[in-house]
């Protein structure tokens, strides 16, 4: 409950000059895809993404908007299981490295099957579930798991902040190091009820 009130809080603090951009698989939202709706949002908008699968690999392209499942709406825990952002294994599921600010959010999916092939030594295979590299953002009650990369394959940070609430974070392998978070060169991360 105590996550719920942090990030309708957030959320409040930009929702009063905002829109809301819904996507919905079957249609009846107004966009599909998700990366598809954040290209069309505006700064300070709220993207609303319904249960589903979405095989995507999203940029947020320096754009501060709020991403979430209806769990941010509603408190039910259940949509983060069915909310599913899966990268596919072909990249990074989520990247912000545009100068995103704090006013950024991402609350209530499941964030998985991120994958950077690290079979030569680079700092750049790094972050496969969430990467945050010269951005920032809040990250609140996800599941970020299976993500494979060189260092940092649940959540990279290089040269940003993130403030992580209730997020489960597992199963994310990492070559060098941070199989489940590394960060690097930022301002020190908050932590809210991590696990």
């Amino acid at each position: 409950m105590k996550n719920l009130i942090i990030a309708t809080i957030l959320l409040a603090s930009t929702i009063s000059h905002a829109a809301v951009v819904t996507v919905k698989q079957d249609g009846t939202g107004d966009f599909t895809h998700i990366q598809q709706a954040i290209n069309a949002a505006a700064v300070n908008d709220t993207v609303l993404v319904w249960p589903g699968t979405y095989y995507e690999n999203l940029s947020f392209y320096g754009k501060d908007l709020t991403l979430a499942s209806l769990y941010l709406t509603t408190g039910k825990r259940e949509y983060i299981a069915q909310t599913i952002i899966d990268g596919n294994k072909n990249g990074n599921v989520i990247t912000l490295q545009d100068g995103e600010t704090l006013a950024t959010m991402i609350c209530g999916f499941t964030i998985q099957n991120g994958k950077k092939d690290f079979s030569n030594f680079s700092w750049m295979k790094e972050g496969s579930g969430i990467l945050i590299r010269q951005g920032s953002a809040n990250i609140s009650n996800n599941i970020i798991k299976g993500n494979r990369a060189f260092a940092g394959a649940g959540l990279s940070v290089v040269n940003g902040t993130a403030r992580l609430f209730g997020n489960h974070i597992t199963d994310n392998a990492a070559y060098y190091r941070g199989g489940g978070i590394f960060y690097n060169n930022q301002e020190h991360p908050v932590y809210f009820d991590t696990i």
